[in-house]
């Protein structure tokens, strides 16, 4: 009987070198952005990239974020997405989230359907990402490092950890976690553009280098129209927020989102911020780090909250009690409702809060318009 195993051998080498010469022979300009997101989002594709998965730093990375992701479904994010259609349902305002960081997650899952997503932080926004730049060891494991190390948070206590994001997006900035996040929320990235803000407020490309944010373009999957995520490194202090605010008042009117935000809203110096949310926002989503209850109060806000407030969480922010909100939770106890999950300070240790306000004027009009 005749072995073919020297035949076989001979075939798995020609099969070998057929994929290798395939993958030598594939130019950057062939590779697009989309698959280079799905490469850093740990999800396997094949193709160019079939040598890269292979590799065991990749293979360990996929494996963790996979279990990552994973843990929080059915916990948090499939609770927070009945408890949305329930009580903010299909809003298409712009999405303007000042304080979060590279966090599309949340921004995405409470609105799905916003036109646009306007997110400011004091993060780098990072280079321009290629293919090229991949398939060097050194700086891939500093990508896959830059986006284990900088979701860990994220995932673990459902926010950034400030001083934590300093760190972890030195080198390679927000942008591989931009697109991680998006890729995992199941959208397909059509563009990214570097981009800048004029002294009228208009948005201009530029090169990498020299952006203040990034614009990236992308189709979510069930929908039909694409929308963008821009991200700024801005500060929104009083001294600098009149630099951002050209631009911001051209999409007003705004949806606004603060979660975790260091009780910026509340500090000496940021009261310009407070200022253009009440005056250029429709609806507002926040937990208690956001617009103090009394300037809420003092403008007639139509306010629902949820969940349980007593105080703020850690010894940082011990300053930033608000009586008059505990207050309010202790004799409203019977009309606010539940939040069937845990997010923002504290979280999984104290019970958690969220506001959902509008305006007096527009809590009688349609919010989707």
């Amino acid at each position: 009987m005749k072995s073919f195993y020297p035949y076989f051998l001979i075939l798995s080498l020609l099969v070998s070198r057929s994929l290798l010469a395939q993958q030598e022979n594939t130019s950057p300009q062939e590779i697009t952005l989309d698959q280079i997101a799905t490469f850093l989002a740990g999800i396997s594709q094949g193709g160019a990239f079939t040598a890269h998965e292979q590799t065991q730093e990749w293979q360990d990375f996929s494996k963790d974020f996979e279990e990552r992701w994973q843990s929080i479904q059915d916990k948090r994010l499939a609770p927070m997405r009945a408890w949305r259609d329930q009580h903010l349902g299909k809003i298409t305002l712009p999405l303007f989230y000042p304080m979060g960081g590279p966090d599309v997650l949340n921004a995405l899952l409470f609105f799905p359907f916003s036109s646009e997503y306007i997110i400011v932080g004091l993060e780098r926004v990072g280079p321009k990402i290629a293919f090229d730049v991949l398939t060097s060891p050194e700086k891939r494991q500093r990508y896959l490092e830059n986006i284990q190390n900088g979701t860990s948070s994220l995932f673990h206590r459902s926010f950034f950890i400030t001083k934590d994001m300093c760190k972890d997006y030195f080198d390679c900035g927000v942008l591989p976690t931009l697109l991680v996040l998006l890729k995992r929320s199941q959208a397909e990235i059509k563009v990214i553009d570097f981009v800048r803000i004029s002294d009228k407020g208009e948005l201009i490309e530029c090169q990498d280098q020299e952006a203040q944010g990034v614009r990236i373009t992308f189709l979510q999957k069930g929908h039909d129209k694409t929308q963008t995520i821009s991200y700024f490194r801005q500060n929104l202090n009083d001294y600098n927020i009149q630099q951002f605010t050209p631009f911001l008042t051209k999409k007003a009117p705004l949806a606004t989102m603060f979660k975790s935000a260091s009780y910026t809203p509340h500090q000496v110096g940021f009261a310009k911020l407070v200022e253009f949310v009440l005056a250029n926002t429709t609806l507002l989503l926040q937990d208690d780090t956001g617009l103090p209850y009394r300037a809420l109060q003092q403008h007639k806000w139509q306010l629902r909250y949820f969940g349980i407030y007593e105080e703020p969480y850690g010894e940082s922010f011990v300053a930033y009690k608000q009586p008059d909100l505990a207050r309010y939770f202790i004799e409203q106890k019977a009309a606010i409702k539940e939040l069937p999950f845990r997010i923002g300070y504290g979280y999984g240790k104290v019970p958690s809060n969220l506001l959902i306000a509008m305006p007096p004027i527009k809590a009688a009009e349609s919010t989707s318009n």
